[in-house]
């Protein structure tokens, strides 16, 4: 297992003070953004703060510089989400594409993070040779993921080389945990140490344990990794498509006229993904896997979710139309669809991904 190198680290007081959205180009739906936590920390000093899903965030003293070089030691606004589920991954707008040259793969994530760090109305950069280290809770270890960085400008994913670190949450704490950080002993926090809870109450450390949020967390694992840069990161494993079945395709709205030109998300029973498929690639680029409880839908402009409905697809019926032109009937739901829970509401794909 890769050492975790850290000269040590402090906590500050964590503060939810709203929440904000990252510049992005159009989106391809009207549904509001997955919104960021926003935590001040003053970075003169090693610090950090865990999100509300246990997650840590460990930053190295004088980390950050202004875009000119300048060093910023004030209180920085770090903004930091997570994308753990398939309506929070459609909401925000990101794909699961990864291209090996020209092949077009799709990545199976055990959760995503995002983080900035903003001094002074201006997006801030790590110096060269810094990095943070992020924990990112999981209820079960993938092992066989490794890191990728997205590419807003392209909407794919690129791989990242830094490894992937699985940890127990007993590790975190146990007595192996100097041979972990390859640092000195962390220091016990006293007790007039505080944290402040997205609540706005405050916890005595060393009592109350808030770090680790909540007793269920000490269960978790943690996936750990270096990052050089802010953006978003994955940790992810390829889709494998040995058994897909290409369909030349094309998609309606049952009762409707006009032709769909919208997005059509596919979302597989077990599988923590969301294939994307725009209208130019049905016809030469769309293929499903012949099982039972396959989600496939679009998101309206009106904000309607036009579903494929279950009784429509059947692994008999999608291996008689390999190679085949078929056009796929959505039917309309007459639900308003704003944010990601109601999406999921709507379509069940979170829940049907769940092992």
């Amino acid at each position: 297992m890769k050492k975790i190198f850290i000269t040590g680290f402090c906590i500050a007081s964590l503060f939810f003070l709203s929440s904000i959205n990252s510049a992005r180009k159009e989106r391809s739906h009207s549904l509001d953004d997955i919104p960021f936590t926003l935590y001040n920390l003053d970075v003169s000093k090693c610090t950090g703060f865990q999100h509300h899903t246990g997650s840590k965030v460990f930053i190295p003293q004088e980390a950050l510089l202004f875009k000119n070089n300048k060093p910023c030691n004030t209180k920085i606004t770090f903004s930091y989400r997570e994308l753990r589920t398939p309506s929070e991954i459609i909401t925000a707008d990101i794909t699961m594409k990864y291209f090996e040259g020209k092949l077009r793969k799709d990545l199976v994530t055990s959760g995503m993070f995002e983080v900035y760090a903003i001094c002074e109305k201006e997006t801030l950069a790590l110096k060269p040779g810094k990095t943070i280290n992020v924990f990112f809770a999981v209820e079960n270890v993938e092992t066989k993921t490794i890191a990728y960085r997205y590419d807003f400008t392209n909407s794919v994913w690129n791989n990242y080389n830094s490894p992937v670190a699985d940890l127990s949450a007993t590790s975190m704490y146990s007595d192996s945990v100097n041979q972990l950080w390859g640092s000195s002993p962390v220091p016990s926090l006293n007790d007039s140490s505080q944290i402040r809870g997205e609540d706005g109450e405050e916890y005595d450390i060393e009592s109350g344990r808030r770090w680790e949020y909540e007793n269920a967390l000490k269960n978790n694992a943690f996936k750990s990794l270096e990052i050089d840069s802010f953006g978003l990161y994955n940790y992810d494993y390829i889709l494998d498509k040995e058994n897909y079945v290409p369909i030349v395709a094309d998609f309606k709205i049952l009762n409707q006229k006009a032709p769909l030109t919208r997005m059509v998300y596919v979302v597989y029973p077990h599988i923590n993904s969301v294939l994307y498929f725009s209208p130019y690639e049905w016809k030469t680029g769309f293929s499903i896997l012949p099982v039972e409880g396959v989600k496939i839908f679009s998101i309206m402009d009106n904000g309607n979710v036009a579903m494929l409905p279950s009784t429509d697809l059947t692994e008999q019926s999608v291996k008689s139309w390999k190679m085949k032109s078929h056009t796929f009937l959505l039917v309309e739901n007459i639900t308003l669809v704003q944010n990601s829970r109601q999406l999921a509401s709507v379509t069940g794909i979170d829940q049907i991904v769940k092992k």
